[in-house]
Order: structure tokens, then sequence, then C-alpha cells
């Protein structure tokens, strides 16, 4: 339906507080899980839950469990503002920030776009 399916782990662990292997676990289930709805699709992207890392960072990015691989091209933290442009040096594809939209978050976001349509973050101080 042309949205992304993003991997956020099988039941929300919290990354840091497990050994690799549950790590590993966490990530490879659910992206299994998720092929079992849509065949062949592949998760590009975790979505940190709480925005912890796990101890080794490196297996947020890639492991396998029991055959099952995965793969994330971006990690999303758990909150922050817009991210910059995947063409800005500053730019780090495996520490985004995510804007949530619960309650009033929404409104400020879309109000936040509207008057900045580029996206400029120097503006912020002006709207808060």
């Amino acid at each position: 339906m042309g949205f992304e399916i993003g991997n956020h782990t099988l039941w929300h662990a919290h990354l840091g507080k497990y050994d690799g292997a549950v790590v590993q676990k966490q990530l490879a289930q659910a992206q299994e899980a998720i092929r079992k709805y849509v065949p062949g699709y592949t998760m590009r992207a975790l979505a940190l839950p709480l925005g912890v890392f796990p101890k080794d960072p490196q297996l947020a990015r890639a492991g396998s469990y029991r055959g099952h691989a995965y793969h994330h091209e971006a990690i999303l933290l758990v909150a922050g503002p817009p991210a910059p442009s995947p063409f800005s040096s500053a730019c780090d594809l495996y520490h985004l920030p995510r804007i949530q939209i619960p309650g009033s978050d929404f409104r400020f976001w879309l109000n936040y776009f509207e008057k900045h349509p580029g996206g400029s973050l120097s503006a912020m101080g002006n709207l808060r």
C-alpha cells in the first residue's frame, strides 16, 4: 500500500537490558512475524523501543537468530525534532530523530512545517 513497516522488536523489549542473543531473537523474530502476513517483506528500519540501544549497538543494525537474519538501514530514536536531509552531512541514519504524534505534538508539527516548509531547525526556538 506504499507505506513502510518497521521493526520495533517482538514485544517492545528494552534492548539495553538483555544480552546479545535475546536482542537478536527480538529483532529477527519480529521480522519473521511480519513476513507471515507480508511474505518476502524485509523491514529496513528499526524504531528503538524506549530509544534504548542494545549493549552492543551493532546488534541493532544487523544480526540473526536461528537462521533468520535482519539488517536495518536506519535506526530511529524515541523522539526528537525533524531529521536532517539524507543529503546533509549532519544526517546519521543510525541515530534518526523520530517525530511522535500523540496529543498536541501532531498539531505542533503540522503548524511547524506549514510555517517552515523547508524544515529549518533554526526556527524552532520561535515556535514553542
